[in-house]
């Protein structure tokens, strides 16, 4: 967790999550599960995709 909570050099978007699991999957790849905080804006959630997605972050939904 705290690398990937690390990736994030704006604090304000730290401060979207509330908490982040990850387990490796039977192909060797991590996949992260992260919790959003309550009441996230449509800007706040698109902005934090966009910086995950630099990071090479695919998304289920």
């Amino acid at each position: 967790m705290n690398h990937l909570l690390g990736l994030l050099s704006d604090e304000s978007l730290t401060l979207l999550i509330r908490d982040v699991n990850s387990k490796m999957n039977n192909n060797g790849t991590r996949r992260f599960s992260i919790l959003l905080n309550n009441g996230l804006s449509d800007y706040d959630y698109e902005r934090l995709k966009g910086f995950l997605r630099m990071y090479g972050a695919e998304f289920l939904s």
